[in-house]
């Protein structure tokens, strides 16, 4: 995901299109909201989102790349994801 020092979002990439749709543009909105809850709100509006997108947007918030998460932080999106979106 495409992130500003400024924790903007950048625009261009179609999952920057699906946040802004939903009123989402800076990325403390997705650590209110959650990212499982984000999720949720991007599928509710007809997004076609993934696990990865949790993935990534959660790795955005710990300032990191979606493939260095944690295993730790990965089974908790991926028990999150199931009880919710799965």
């Amino acid at each position: 995901m495409a992130v500003g020092r400024d924790g903007a979002f950048r625009p261009g990439l179609a999952t920057t299109r699906w946040l802004a749709d939903a009123g989402i543009t800076h990325l403390r909105q997705v650590a209110e909201l959650g990212v499982i809850d984000t999720c949720l709100l991007l599928r509710q509006a007809g997004h076609p989102v993934s696990l990865n997108l949790a993935y990534g947007l959660q790795a955005d918030l710990m300032g990191t790349t979606w493939n260095r998460l944690p295993n730790e932080v990965r089974e908790e999106l991926r028990a999150a994801w199931r009880n919710r979106l799965g």
